[in-house]
């Protein structure tokens, strides 16, 4: 998978700090008077590449336009793009599309932070003693099913619920006869999550969740693009995002950086992935072991309350 590239704003060349980034103040000149954004400024901040996108007065969308076109050709689509929030709310994933400069999703790493999200529902989350778990997955890709393996050996009679449950035979199979772990495999509208109170959802969209019966209390932890549930029955709660709190030594880190508030703290931890070298059970291992725990929760309508999980 591609490394991660941050595109930020700044204003004045004064904000980039030789000290920070090492840039002569002669160069950063050049940077903000050269309209044809020929010398766009790629930095390794730490453990962050950020590319800058000098703004002066306003910013103009044939500005954007330009600016992109020239970094699609100095970065020849080797990085996954992560835009800051005063870029998104100026529609410049437009502008990225259309040089074909692929943008970082978050539900990779949204799946890679799952085990640690479950962590925490299970310190705000009344137990059950017949907690009914199901993972809502369609494509039996490789890192959905290293996370389907990590929850069959967390639940009992783990269920896979999924419009291709023959994708899933083989790892079925694999769990039972090398691990004597039993998975069940369903693709029943009416039945498959009718009384499941806890659902993983890993791929499905919204059109296709709401196609099938859910239980009206259930807390659906979703990794994929957003989902809303339409039954007026459903009192459950939806977390269609995760906030992270940071180790000390990554938070002093980032704030030494100045690029803590451009970007969510999501986006900020997929910076500190190998995507590169790493495997997806070396790196979901390897998150196990660091000091990284979700702060809060969020739904449709932003962070949702402790509370409402205890009701």
């Amino acid at each position: 998978m591609q490394e991660i590239m941050y595109v930020k704003t700044i204003e004045k060349y004064e904000d980039l700090h030789n000290d920070t980034i090492g840039i002569e103040n002669f160069f950063q000149k050049i940077i903000f008077g050269w309209k044809s954004f020929r010398h766009i400024p790629v930095i390794q901040q730490g453990k962050w590449n950020v590319c800058y996108f000098p703004v002066q007065k306003e910013m103009k969308q044939r500005t954007l336009d330009r600016f992109f076109g020239c970094l699609a050709k100095k970065l020849k689509s080797a990085y996954q793009l992560v835009l800051s929030k005063e870029l998104l709310t100026q529609n410049a994933t437009i502008y990225a599309e259309k040089y074909g400069m692929p943008l970082f999703r978050k539900n990779d790493i949204k799946k890679l932070l799952l085990l640690k999200a479950l962590e925490k529902l299970d310190t705000i989350q009344p137990k059950l003693e017949n907690r009914s778990v199901a993972v809502l997955c369609n494509e039996a890709t490789p890192l959905n099913l290293e996370i389907i393996c990590e929850l069959a050996t967390q639940y009992k009679a783990l269920k896979i619920v999924s419009k291709t449950t023959a994708d899933f035979r083989k790892l079925e199979d694999e769990l039972y006869h090398q691990l004597g772990i039993a998975i069940q495999l369903s693709h029943s509208y009416q039945k498959s999550i009718l009384h499941t109170n806890r659902i993983i959802n890993l791929d499905f969209k919204t059109a296709e969740l709401n196609e099938y019966h859910i239980d009206a209390h259930a807390v659906i932890l979703n990794t994929s693009d957003p989902v809303e549930i339409k039954s007026k029955s459903f009192q459950g709660i939806v977390i269609n995002d995760y906030e992270i709190q940071f180790s000390h030594e990554l938070e002093q880190e980032l704030f030494q950086k100045g690029i803590e508030n451009d970007f969510t703290t999501l986006e900020l931890y997929a910076g500190v992935v190998n995507w590169k070298q790493e495997e997806e059970y070396e790196i979901i291992n390897d998150i196990k072991k660091k000091q990284i725990r979700i702060e809060n929760f969020i739904g449709n309508h932003g962070t949702i309350n402790i509370k409402e999980f205890k009701m």
